[in-house]
């Protein structure tokens, strides 16, 4: 459903405005990433993600820290809240 503070005669040419970003257009700007130190956590035992690729994307992102959670699955902060919680104080140290 469109909101509109009036009547609009054509909908769906009134929507063709509200375009978002596509995943394959260059992002803008400074991106946090590339400026602030990233801390990459992740489960060793991660089913839907190998720990060899979430190793080589932490690296590939240059993380500051690379903490692998041995017994974690993908949804390590579920599985393994203290240890995330403890990566999460560090990084905010």
């Amino acid at each position: 459903m469109i909101r509109s503070y009036g009547p609009v005669e054509h909908p769906r040419r009134a929507r063709t405005g509200q375009r978002r970003p596509r995943f394959t257009e260059p992002a803008e700007g400074e991106q946090a990433w590339q400026s602030n130190p990233s801390f990459f956590v992740f489960g060793e035992a991660d089913k839907n993600i190998p720990a060899a690729s979430q190793h080589f994307m932490a690296e590939r992102a240059g993380a500051a820290a690379i903490v692998a959670i041995d017994g974690a699955s993908h949804a390590v902060f579920v599985s393994h809240p203290a240890e995330v919680a403890d990566v999460i104080l560090r990084a905010g140290a």
